[in-house]
């Protein structure tokens, strides 16, 4: 991360978020909640970015946006 390097792929947070959600070994209710916060939250702010332009300031933002939050 302090070197800048970025992963060799264009795939993007949706992307691999849905991958992960394939083979993720957890409970059905677990995964439901696991969907719903990701599809109100993260999908919406950081889905469409490519994982290679993910970086601290971008999560940092993000985290910051989620404590600011209410719901």
């Amino acid at each position: 991360m302090d070197e800048r390097r970025n992963p060799r792929t264009r795939a993007t947070l949706d992307q691999l978020l849905d991958r992960w959600l394939e083979v993720a070994d957890i409970e059905a209710t677990t995964r439901m909640g696991y969907v719903n916060k990701l599809n109100k939250h993260v999908r919406p702010v950081l889905g469409k970015l490519p994982v290679g332009r993910l970086d601290a300031e971008t999560l940092e933002s993000f985290y910051a946006s989620l404590r600011r939050c209410r719901d």
